[in-house]
């Protein structure tokens, strides 16, 4: 049996254009996952848990992106800014993109947090906004690995 809401999805990629009758679908068994998968157990086998982050759905929103550095907040990590020049530098529609970081309260959790990976990236790619009501959405997910965090 078909699930309901299948016909009406589509492959989605920065590069591709937005198909306003159509939902974008992704494979959540894939290897840019790493070993965020169930087949994985989600990473605490190896003692690196990882945690999916999703949006709420906000009909009619779409988010406001940077569109350059000067726009970057201050305290945004390092690595964050990175990504985005490294998007900025290969293709400026993968500006479209909500980032995400997780980044310690305080001084105590720096020492047992870890280093941290995002799978498939470190934000939630714009071609899935603006959610509509549409039949069959699937929210898009990022995966924050937490590798080997002291303690565990």
């Amino acid at each position: 049996m078909e699930e309901p809401g299948h016909k009406n999805r589509a492959e989605c990629d920065y590069k591709l254009p937005k198909q306003p009758d159509k939902v974008c679908d992704f494979d959540v068994l894939g290897p840019e996952w790493g070993e965020c998968t169930k087949k994985n157990s989600y990473g605490f086998p190896s003692s690196s848990p990882c945690v999916l982050l999703k949006l709420n759905k906000i009909i009619g929103w779409v988010p406001d992106y940077y569109r350059n550095e000067s726009e970057l907040p201050s305290n945004m990590p390092e690595f964050l800014k990175n990504e985005f020049k490294k998007s900025y530098n290969l293709d400026q529609r993968m500006l479209n993109t909500v980032w995400v970081s997780c980044t310690p309260e305080g001084p105590a959790d720096n020492e047992t947090l870890g280093p941290i990976q995002y799978f498939p990236r470190p934000g939630f790619p714009g071609y899935y906004y603006p959610y509509m009501n549409q039949p069959g959405y699937l929210s898009p997910l990022v995966a924050v690995q937490f590798k080997r965090p002291p303690g565990i």
